[in-house]
């Protein structure tokens, strides 16, 4: 990624628009490896549900949703997890996903139906992930 990402920064912050092929588990059932791809534009007006592309200070690059934006750190979490990531700061978010290609249908994060998912679906499939965690059948994703 790290190759990748010197390429998609200069693009991004030129003002123009990275499509990127994730790798991955941690944001399904939305981004499905293989199929699905992002496009990331520069991290500007950062909302809370909002998918962002960020460094780890070890040095992997992660793409989690945001569900807590506090005055100094963001709080994410992959939307097939339910343990929260704290800590990042603003200057470790790399990119904002402003829309995704489900195979070939491409749609904007601000679409009516995709807002759906993350105020209706999101929430009950996060709390279905941590029950089935706590009774032992799904391990960590």
């Amino acid at each position: 990624m790290s190759e990748i990402w010197e390429l998609a920064n200069v693009v991004i912050s030129s003002g123009g628009e990275f499509r990127l092929f994730h790798k991955g588990t941690s944001m399904m059932p939305l981004l499905r490896q293989g199929k699905d791809s992002v496009v990331l534009v520069a991290p500007n007006d950062i909302k809370k549900n909002d998918i962002l592309l960020f460094k780890r200070a070890n040095g992997q690059f992660v793409m989690h949703r945001a569900i807590k934006i506090k005055k100094n750190e963001y709080i994410m979490c992959g939307d097939n997890q339910y343990e929260h990531e704290r800590g990042i700061k603003k200057e470790n978010i790399l990119a904002k996903v402003k829309g995704i290609y489900r195979g070939d249908v491409y749609f904007e994060t601000d679409n009516t139906e995709y807002q759906k998912y993350v105020k209706r679906k999101l929430p009950v499939r996060r709390a279905k992930i941590r029950f089935l965690y706590f009774i032992g059948i799904n391990k960590r994703a």
